[in-house]
């Protein structure tokens, strides 16, 4: 019975570490993908924003291309 005492504890313990380093892994993952679609978003809409700029503004199209 101690031999069964001894075996599920550390059965336990190295289930619940393993456990706990793969949801810290899925956080750091689901962390990382956010940056990239953040990132993305940012980009796509500079994008947009310079084109839209650059089609609206038929005087000087070359200020679209400065910098605020």
């Amino acid at each position: 019975m101690k031999f069964l005492n001894r075996f599920t504890s550390k059965v336990l313990f190295y289930g619940m570490s393993i456990l706990a380093v793969v949801i810290l892994l899925t956080l750091f993952a689901q962390a990382l993908a956010l940056a990239f679609y953040a990132a993305a978003l940012i980009l796509v809409l500079g994008i947009a924003a310079y084109f839209y700029c650059r089609d609206t503004n038929d005087s000087n199209p070359s200020d679209c291309s400065k910098s605020v």
